[in-house]
């Protein structure tokens, strides 16, 4: 199953099941109805009955959006917003592995490490 679209960013993910990874690493769309992305253990696929790019019901474009709402066929919803120092330093620091060490100057730097680090090589 090839990807319609990669977006080249990390989110922070919320959703209703707490199982799931707070990290979500380049999110895919796959034709017809799926999204996926990767994250620091290892990847999720979701059948989705709709997708909100920023708002709107639409195939995101070039441009990274900011928020992507996912509701899969079973009706629960993932919001993947784009992660922000401010939003690492608030929700995810205290809880992610080796976050208490992980200092961040600004967005990119905190982008440019979880596109650029290869997290499944590590254990």
């Amino acid at each position: 199953m090839l990807p319609l679209v990669t977006l080249e960013g990390v989110y922070y993910l919320e959703s209703e099941n707490p199982n799931m990874n707070p990290i979500a690493v380049r999110p895919q769309i796959h034709a017809p109805d799926y999204v996926g992305w990767e994250d620091t253990s290892h990847g999720r696929v979701v059948r989705f009955s709709k997708i909100l790019v920023d708002g709107h019901e639409i195939r995101p474009n070039e441009k990274l959006p900011e928020k992507i709402e996912v509701v899969d066929t079973n009706g629960i919803t993932y919001v993947l917003v784009k992660l922000t120092t401010k939003i690492f330093n608030e929700k995810l620091k205290k809880i992610v592995a080796g976050g208490e060490s992980l200092n961040f100057n600004n967005d990119k730097e905190l982008q440019d490490f979880y596109l650029k680090t290869d997290f499944y090589s590590l254990g």
